[in-house]
């Protein structure tokens, strides 16, 4: 399953967690996730919780993911990161 969010303000683990009752397996996450002003700890937290837990494969974060987010998730993610930024195409899986 692919979840596509527009900006997460309730938290995207609360997210993902409505979602996993509709399939458990999430491949792919895409948009902002709302950590723009979120304490460096919290985001690496958050990062380990999104590769580790929900076991995603690939993610595009977006518009207000934050600078510091950008660069765990991409140092994380690798090649299966991928910036959502404004004119972004992506092929969904």
């Amino acid at each position: 399953m692919s979840v596509i969010v527009g900006c997460s303000h309730s938290g995207i683990e609360e997210i993902l967690q409505a979602a996993s009752v509709i399939d458990p397996h999430m491949h792919f996450l895409c948009g902002g996730l709302h950590l723009v002003s979120t304490p460096e700890n919290e985001i690496d937290r958050l990062v380990d919780s999104l590769k580790n837990k929900w076991k995603l494969e690939k993610v595009a974060p977006g518009h207000c993911t934050g600078e510091p987010a950008f660069l765990r998730l991409q140092k994380a993610f690798g090649e299966n990161y991928v910036y959502a930024g404004a004119g972004t195409r992506l092929d969904l899986p």
